[in-house]
């Protein structure tokens, strides 16, 4: 069953940012999908229990994501009008390296004009050889790895745009790390599994508590902006 991301709340593990550029070929109104992650750093509390002060997370933990990938299966774009409805999809099956400057899933031509609701939307999905989401980092000096092993969609609603002749717009999911950890204590690190290489995984099938509140946190995010 495909996970859904549907949210409009601001604090956010991810954020989709529409910039608005000139495209070279005026015959082309479209939208480039991008993936990117930031804030890969978080002081942790030492426990749940604590007020996330400076001192309770000095007295924790550090996460610091290095690296990670995401696996894009498609990306689609709907909208309504007045007096029209549209709708484009673009399967885009590729691996997408979340900590690369620009990390581009293609693009969709989409004609002009005013929508009243616009619907952007991104399909991660695992393939045989990769996980649909995966992120590597460290605990303080301990190895960490998060994995989402099952498809997911990061689908957000902004409520009207206009596509004007000639434009080629931008928009950029960024994914805040930070976030993630929300209300994950340093203390349930320290109790985590590892395994037999002394990395703690996250994940469907180990240190599952903390892979639900990834999920949950993942789930509680975005905050849309176009112009």
């Amino acid at each position: 069953m495909k996970t859904k991301l549907i949210s409009m709340t601001a604090i956010a593990a991810v954020t989709l940012i529409f910039g608005c550029k000139k495209a070279n070929n005026s015959n082309s109104n479209g939208v480039s999908y991008q993936l990117k992650t930031t804030n890969r750093s978080t002081a942790l509390a030492y426990s749940s229990g604590n007020t996330l002060t400076s001192a309770a997370r000095v007295a924790g933990g550090t996460i610091t994501w290095t690296s990670g990938y995401a696996s894009a299966e498609e990306i689609k774009f709907e909208a309504e009008g007045s007096n029209s409805h549209v709708e484009f999809h673009s399967e885009t099956p590729q691996k997408i390296d979340l900590f690369s400057p620009l990390a581009s899933l293609g693009n969709i031509n989409i004609p002009t004009g005013v929508y009243d609701t616009a619907q952007f939307e991104i399909d991660l999905a695992p393939t045989a050889t990769d996980a649909a989401l995966e992120l590597h980092g460290t605990y303080n000096t301990t190895p960490v790895t998060f994995t989402l092993n099952k498809s997911y969609e990061f689908n957000a609603e902004i409520p009207a745009i206009t596509v004007a002749d000639g434009q080629h717009y931008n928009a950029v999911t960024a994914l805040n790390l930070a976030t993630l950890t929300q209300g994950i204590s340093s203390a349930s690190l320290d109790a985590a599994t590892k395994d037999s290489s002394g990395t703690i995984v996250i994940s469907d099938s180990s240190n599952v508590s903390i892979y639900d509140s990834f999920i949950s946190n993942l789930h509680d995010s975005e905050q849309e902006d176009f112009e």
